[in-house]
């Protein structure tokens, strides 16, 4: 089997002709000089001696495992590990670079890391933990998905966020309604990026999925949908990324009768009107830690021996129904804000959350450092969701 050009190089023996159709589509994808080591078929021996083009076009450089490309060492080539894992190459991913058309993955990066800033000085108990956590066992992070929560009328709602982030790669990934609530809710997973195997926070680590809620104002009362829509002016949800980066409010800041009005209804859209974009919570990927905090078991002990209040709805270790998604969140640190019409009153700011997926059953065979985010519990469950929106509860003088 003649193969020709370093595409050629992705071409194992074993790979099937499915496997290798979707090789034949990444050549314009490859990265340049990305030095790590094909699948050990063959002894690294059997590698350097090599010269049979069927078996591989030329011998590949590893600096991780030593192999030699002794006939062209700077043509080293990327191997797709969402097919094949190989121990040499830790968690990198082939960047679906032709999907983040909105712009660099820098600057979506940069884009995160200003939501964060905003986000960490904003709320100074979710600061605590979050400096907490990586100050035990000199921890390096991972965050599994940043949340918000919007309008749904006059272009306030998912789409006001969702569109921006969809530019660069991030694609729906499921969805969650709450009736009760008058509630919807989006996820979407990101697109992949080049992960250097120590990658980790939002410089360098694999990109947080983004869940984006909207309050159904339609369903809301008249009154309701009054006080709403006297703030939201037209147009301004073209500027929701910049809310968020800035933490400023698009709208008028709302008086104390107006909040504690819409509060009454629907407390979900009350802490949207005085918040805005600012991000509602993040939640740390639990299981990409390294040490005591890779169980959300002793992140939730942790936690409480310290005097963190908990999120305990639905139990402080929410599990779902298929026992494969763990989730703990903390409580909204309640912070004294000064409304419009000069009342200041303390109401619930953002929260910070721990989340664990556990290894899908048809891949628990894997080795440990051959197991992939695909390979986990992808998505979320409806009654954890339910009980960790509790975690903004306003106090019943609201």
């Amino acid at each position: 089997m003649p193969i020709n050009g370093d595409l050629g190089a992705l071409l194992l023996l074993g790979y099937d002709a499915k496997e290798q159709a979707i090789f034949g589509k990444l050549e314009s994808a490859l990265m340049d000089s990305i030095p790590i080591c094909l699948e050990r078929r063959l002894s690294s021996s059997e590698l350097e001696e090599s010269d049979d083009d069927d078996v591989f076009p030329a011998t590949l450089f590893c600096n991780t495992c030593g192999h030699v490309d002794k006939k062209n060492q700077s043509k080293a080539v990327l191997l797709i590990n969402r097919l094949k894992g190989s121990s040499c190459m830790g968690s990198l991913d082939l960047p679906h670079a032709s999907s983040l058309k909105g712009g660099t993955e820098t600057f979506l990066r940069n884009v995160f890391e200003n939501i964060l800033k905003t986000y960490l000085r904003k709320n100074p108990t979710a600061k605590t933990i979050w400096e907490l956590v990586q100050s035990v066992d000199n921890e390096k992070i991972c965050y599994d998905h940043f949340t918000f929560r919007t309008f749904k009328v006059d272009g306030y709602g998912i789409e006001s966020l969702s569109s921006f982030f969809m530019d660069y790669g991030y694609k729906i990934g499921g969805g969650l309604d709450f009736p009760k609530k008058k509630l919807r809710v989006l996820w979407f997973s990101p697109p992949d990026v080049l992960v250097p195997y120590d990658g980790h926070g939002l410089g360098n680590g694999p990109l947080p999925r983004l869940v984006i809620a909207e309050v159904i104002v339609d369903e809301l009362s008249p009154e309701s949908q009054v006080i709403i829509k006297k703030y939201l002016k037209p147009e301004g949800g073209k500027q929701a990324v910049l809310s968020s980066t800035l933490g400023s409010l698009i709208w008028e800041k709302p008086t104390w009768t107006d909040f504690k009005q819409l509060a009454k209804e629907s407390e979900f859209a009350a802490w949207a009107l005085i918040h805005g974009y600012t991000m509602n919570h993040l939640a740390f990927s639990v299981h990409r830690l390294k040490h005591r905090f890779s169980d959300t078991r002793c992140v939730k002990e942790y936690l409480e021996e310290r005097g963190f209040e908990l999120n305990s709805d639905g139990g402080t270790l929410k599990v779902s129904e298929d026992g494969l998604l763990l989730q703990v969140a903390s409580i909204s640190e309640r912070l004294a804000v000064e409304f419009s019409d000069g009342v200041t009153e303390t109401i619930p700011a953002s929260y910070i959350e721990f989340t664990q997926r556990l290894v899908l059953p048809q891949f628990r065979h894997l080795p440990h450092d051959q197991i992939k985010e695909y390979h986990r519990r992808d998505g979320f469950d409806f009654d954890n969701a339910e009980n960790i929106l509790e975690s903004a509860r306003f106090t019943s003088d609201v």
